[in-house]
């Protein structure tokens, strides 16, 4: 009776302590004796988090710091989630009799099988955060084998016979990128599946293959082997985002070099997955991937542990989830297969990390573009649309496991690495290219980018769409310049997705053969300005626009330069002639710089609807002066600006054809 009491009193003591989750303490209750898969999480790092932050090197590659550098800077390396877990934590944690099967640099915790009796122990160390119970969830219905057609390819233009596998590349614009020698070169990618058998298949015999581990038996081989687990998914998964086989298959990235993780045993469903995986990818991630495709999803899980439910898809509930979206953070654009449920009117059908705010929630479609019908769907359960963008999903060349054969296999778990391939030719194409705006140029150049819906997201990925969005795109009229005493202005309005520009204004004068050079500087917003001082000689400018961000292409204007040049007639006759023929002038306001009152004059030549706006130096819209009609005639217009701050501001007034800009200054 003594014995129960104390027990009794034991778990009361252990039912009110605030560090173990809620959930875990029902499990306790439930069976006083068997061991529980937790997640041990501590308060910090302990006191080596400045030697740490000053030597990254000791915990991440080169390639994992130099990837943190380009979005970070050198100031921001490393930071709280990078440090390695305190190795002093650790020892006391094995002190009690515990073995620790992973760490977590991540989240900042271990995972252990433990008693209730240990639960009870570890909370009592001061350093110990949180004991969560690890959950698992059963990987989404498995792939289902098809024939492939009896039928020949399509004979088409393309720089690669891709046999059987030019659908699942067309249907995703592929075949552009390849055309132009774009084939994932210099990305690494990483592969989390369930092994990766017959790695001496015919497809893959050029990969290169940077680092192999098994987490589920903790060796180095990710095929079968002699130990737990079938490698057939993984196959198929490789071969259709890497594989290259002229006549047979061709992955969209078969010139990536890919990192491979087995976190997946297919004998069995336990706790151990969610904890491989999220091994896996801080691992991966110290290597220096640059994008992480998995696969895999996570629902229902076996007896005795206890299903999650939709309601859980949040983004934020399971720890898989919650490392996803911190591999995000560490530059990794993550996608993962939005599932194979199906379709439910009442709620969300994905499987965890799909629901991860950050992570790329890869949905499938068949060849003709219908959503298949084991796509799963959104939205998240916090709102969110699901998923983000689709592939071909159905009847898609894959890989065997066996021999050099293939075959046609459906399921979200190829729709995901076919956007990852993808994925991987628009990072070669611009390799500054953050997780976030990968992101964003997915989801704005995919099927719906102006309907999304929780069925098709923001649909079918276009890479050839994508990386025309990557190049600097110039907007210029021969017409849009002005002459301020002996400077000729020339302006162009730049847009780049990824906000960097040089951009240069290319020129020679009167019959020279030889182009000179001008830097276009930023205006105001958008707009740029090249000036040149005119020189009394000159009776003409030839000219042409290039600009280059950080991608691989330049961009000219025209878009034939310097095949094809503009020319501007610089003779006073010639531009007083030109003026004359204009819609309208916008003359420089006076007095400049003014307090706080100013005259703009100009000259409408032509009837029309005209508006009058200024702008911040930023671009940013600030007042509309006028948006009326003007008959031909010279006007003025008194602007006071009492409520605006000392600084510089532009002036723009546009019809319907054309706008002129001026720069005025505000000195109070």
């Amino acid at each position: 009776m003594k014995k129960i009491l104390i027990l009794l009193i034991s778990f009361i003591f252990c039912y009110a302590n605030s560090k173990i989750d809620l959930k875990l303490k029902n499990l306790m209750l439930n069976d006083s004796t068997s061991n529980i898969f937790v997640w041990i999480i501590f308060k910090d790092k302990g006191s080596d988090t400045l030697y740490y932050k000053q030597n990254p090197h000791l915990y991440l590659s080169q390639r994992a710091i130099e990837r943190r550098r380009k979005f970070f800077g050198d100031d921001q390396l490393v930071n709280f989630y990078d440090y390695p877990v305190s190795n002093n934590y650790i020892n006391q944690i094995k002190n009690l009799g515990i073995k620790i099967r992973n760490k977590s640099r991540w989240l900042n915790a271990v995972s252990a099988f433990i008693t209730p009796a240990q639960i009870s122990s570890v909370s009592n160390l001061s350093f110990v955060k949180k004991i969560d119970a690890l959950q698992q969830y059963q990987s989404p219905k498995k792939p289902v084998k098809e024939n492939l057609p009896e039928v020949l390819h399509k004979v088409n233009n393309d720089k690669y016979d891709y046999g059987l596998s030019l659908d699942q590349n067309e249907i995703i614009k592929v075949p552009y990128a390849h055309n132009i020698g774009l084939s994932g070169n210099g990305i690494m990618i990483g592969m989390f599946d369930a092994g990766f058998t017959n790695l001496g298949h015919e497809i893959f015999s050029n990969m290169k293959i940077h680092a192999t581990w098994d987490f589920v038996n903790n060796d180095a081989d990710v095929e079968d082997g002699n130990d737990m687990g079938s490698g057939s998914h993984g196959t198929a998964t490789l071969s259709c985002i890497g594989g290259f086989k002229s006549g047979k298959l061709i992955g969209p990235a078969f010139n990536a070099t890919y990192v491979l993780a087995k976190t997946e045993n297919t004998e069995s469903e336990t706790p151990l997955e969610e904890d491989n995986w999220i091994a896996a990818i801080e691992w991966a991630d110290s290597i220096g991937i640059d994008i992480a495709s998995t696969s895999l999803g996570y629902i229902d899980y076996d007896v005795p542990y206890i299903s999650y439910v939709w309601q859980y898809m949040d983004g934020k509930t399971s720890k898989i989830t919650q490392a996803a979206d911190i591999a995000v953070t560490r530059g990794i654009v993550v996608l993962n297969s939005a599932g194979n449920e199906g379709d439910n009117d009442e709620h969300n059908t994905l499987g965890m990390p799909a629901d991860g705010f950050n992570v790329i929630a890869v949905g499938a479609v068949n060849k003709y573009g219908s959503r298949a019908s084991f796509s799963s769907v959104g939205p998240s359960a916090d709102g969110r649309i699901k998923p983000d963008i689709m592939a071909m999903g159905q009847n898609v060349t894959v890989a065997s496991s066996y021999g050099n054969n293939y075959y046609g296999s459906s399921g979200t778990s190829f729709s995901c690495p076919l956007a990852a391939g993808a994925t991987a030719l628009l990072l070669e194409a611009n390799p500054y290219l953050s997780p976030f705006q990968m992101r964003e140029l997915l989801r704005s150049t995919a099927s719906k980018s102006d309907n999304p819906d929780n069925k098709f997201g923001w649909g079918i990925i276009n890479v050839q769409k994508a990386l025309e969005k990557l190049k600097a795109n110039i907007m210029h009229s021969v017409d849009n310049y002005n002459v301020d005493d002996d400077l000729l202005n020339i302006f162009a309005t730049f847009e780049t997705f990824d906000s960097k520009l040089t951009a240069y204004l290319m020129y020679k004068t009167n019959d020279s053969n030889i182009f000179d050079s001008v830097k276009f500087t930023k205006y105001y917003g958008s707009v740029y300005v090249a000036k040149l001082k005119i020189d009394s000689n000159w009776n003409k400018l030839k000219y042409y626009i290039k600009a280059k961000n950080n991608s691989i292409f330049t961009s000219y204007y025209p878009l034939n330069a310097p095949d094809s040049i503009l020319t501007l007639n610089l003779k006073p006759d010639s531009i007083e002639k030109y003026f004359k023929n204009k819609d309208f002038v916008l003359y420089q306001n006076y007095p400049n710089p003014f307090n706080p009152t100013t005259t703009l004059k100009f000259n409408i030549i032509k009837a029309d609807f005209y508006q009058m706006k200024i702008y911040d130096s930023h671009g940013k819209l600030l007042l509309q002066v006028f948006d009326d009609y003007f008959v031909p005639g010279l006007y003025e217009k008194i602007l006071k600006l009492n409520n605006f701050a000392s600084s510089n501001y532009f002036v723009e007034l546009i019809n319907s054809k054309s706008k002129q800009i001026i720069k005025i200054s505000l000195i109070k």
